[in-house]
């Protein structure tokens, strides 16, 4: 027998808060990770200076996600230093240094910075959360909802890594809710699928790199699902290449306007001198 659908959601509701409680606190004199050290410098300075020139090695939207809270505070931004006037000089760890200056050597609250960076991201856990309770629901009903929602909330890995300022669990989001709406699509190419989905598609390589690979795993699951559509087999993928076509080019024209919206004051010549360094140091 399944629960009610007003028992699970207050079951749902309660999970989220306790999981929002315990990650708040877990923060609590919890040190600043590696990572965090460029990411949240980075985050600050695109919503601020609309310069890329920091990080440049992962997408920007966790990163801006996380600088969001910071534009309400009263922060010293560094642009006399030389970690950031000359750029990375093709040296990785120039943005490491840059983020000590920004937090530790320009009279900023580097505590109160860490922890309001940190609050998007314990959002993005929770959406991740109440989308795979959301999807589970339709799948399976109430029952297979909760089970979900709460092996997810309780994963050690999730847990650990949901309250900082990293790329990880935005990725996974970004996975399932482009897998989902891809789906949808699939299901119906409709134009208010293909907008969803290409949005999705778009924010999700928008957060990790390394979600390229959705690329070849969507291209699996049309092959799949054209095999198992009832119908002529050739006739059915010509009917989706228009609408993925469609879908595709929302998806970059997505990327193109955040990152276009990053390049406004990032000066040619230096990304011409760090791409040229980097290209040298790589091959």
């Amino acid at each position: 027998m399944q629960p009610s659908n007003k028992l699970t959601n207050i079951v749902c509701v309660l999970v989220l808060v306790f999981v929002f409680i315990i990650s708040v606190l877990s923060m609590k004199d919890d040190a600043l990770t590696f990572d965090e050290l460029a990411h949240l410098p980075a985050g600050y300075s695109y919503l601020t200076q609309k310069d890329y020139r920091l990080n440049p090695e992962h997408p920007p939207l966790v990163k801006n996600l996380s600088g969001l809270p910071l534009l309400f505070m009263e922060i010293n931004f560094p642009k006399d230093s030389l970690n950031w006037q000359e750029g990375s000089r093709g040296l990785w760890w120039v943005q490491f240094d840059f983020g000590s200056d920004f937090l530790y050597r320009s009279e900023n609250d580097a505590d109160k910075i860490i922890f309001w960076g940190r609050i998007p991201m314990i959002l993005i856990f929770l959406f991740l959360g109440w989308f795979l309770f959301r999807w589970a629901k339709e799948l399976g009903g109430n029952k297979m909802a909760l089970l979900t929602l709460v092996i997810f909330s309780f994963s050690p890995n999730f847990i650990a890594n949901g309250r900082f300022v990293t790329t990880d669990v935005a990725a996974a989001l970004g996975a399932v809710l482009s897998t989902y709406y891809y789906l949808r699509f699939l299901r119906n190419p409709s134009l208010k699928n293909i907008i969803f989905g290409g949005t999705a598609l778009g924010i999700s390589l928008l957060f990790k790199f390394s979600l390229i690979l959705l690329f070849p795993f969507f291209a699996a699951i049309t092959i799949v699902f054209i095999f198992l559509k009832e119908g002529n087999k050739l006739k059915n993928l010509l009917n989706y290449i228009a609408p993925g076509l469609i879908l595709l080019l929302c998806a970059l024209g997505i990327i193109w306007i955040v990152y276009q919206y990053h390049m406004i004051n990032y000066p040619l010549s230096l990304q011409y001198s760090e791409a040229e360094t980097f290209l040298k140091t790589t091959t």
